[in-house]
């Protein structure tokens, strides 16, 4: 198994996507890059800790490479935003990329390559060695939990069996959300996926309900597994959007 730290934005953002993915085993929010110990939600919302709201995204690489990971970071927030990423403002929200050892330096730098000429320059994320990562308030653990769970439980068959979509995570990574009600959520992914985009329509149809890897998406889409992930994500954030308008 391998772990990235990330942060772009909401971390409830960054979450609730890469959980939908297979091969990512384990996804926590929380804080790291700053001085204050063990902060609170309140103190680095205030930007006086110096932290970022953060990710540490567990995934498994001989399922999904490494490349994978790294580019759909780079599509779910824009790296040219300096300390904020839309209407959320401040250092909390900054790009950066926290690597463990020189290894993860290298990746993470020929990943910044890349998004550079996918977002014609201009790129504001840090590359900073990991710290204390400090995990995030069981609530927002809950919350983005809950979000993922609402995004999965979209393609559960009527009969209340778990679809293949719901594999893409362990159920043991579920945590507070595993209690979670879930009846009265599922819909058929059909109508779920109505009012999105028709390329991502088509994307969420061959991923969830024929099964398709992102490779042999590429390939019926005539795209690379990168612009692929993009897509997902994309019809990820707007699903969730609809479904929670939680913002972290």
């Amino acid at each position: 198994m391998e772990t990235f730290v990330l942060s772009g934005g909401c971390f409830w953002c960054l979450d609730a996507v890469y959980r939908t993915l297979r091969g990512v085993k384990d996804v926590v929010s929380g804080y790291t890059g700053g001085t204050t110990v063990n902060p609170s939600y309140e103190a680095v919302c205030t930007g006086a800790t110096g932290h970022a709201e953060t990710v540490a995204v567990t995934f498994d690489p001989e399922v999904i490479p490494v490349d994978i990971i790294l580019d759909v970071f780079f599509s779910l927030h824009d790296p040219r935003q300096l300390n904020r990423q839309g209407n959320d403002i401040g250092t909390q929200y900054r790009s950066a990329m926290y690597y463990g050892d020189e290894a993860q330096r290298a990746l993470f730098e020929k990943a910044m390559a890349r998004a550079s000429e996918y977002w014609d320059g201009g790129l504001v994320t840090q590359l900073e060695p990991l710290g204390e990562f400090y995990r995030a308030e069981e609530y927002h653990q809950v919350l983005a939990d809950a979000a993922c769970v609402r995004l999965l439980s979209l393609t559960a068959s009527d009969d209340g069996e778990e679809s293949t979509v719901l594999d893409v995570v362990d159920e043991g990574s579920l945590g507070p959300s595993e209690n979670i009600e879930r009846d009265g959520m599922r819909e058929d992914l059909a109508e779920a996926i109505s009012g999105l985009p028709e390329r991502e329509q088509l994307v969420m149809s061959l991923y969830y309900e024929q099964e398709l890897n992102l490779k042999e998406i590429g390939a019926v889409l005539g795209v690379s597994e990168s612009r692929v992930c993009q897509i997902h994500g994309q019809a990820v954030l707007r699903l969730r959007a609809r479904l929670s308008g939680w913002r972290g």
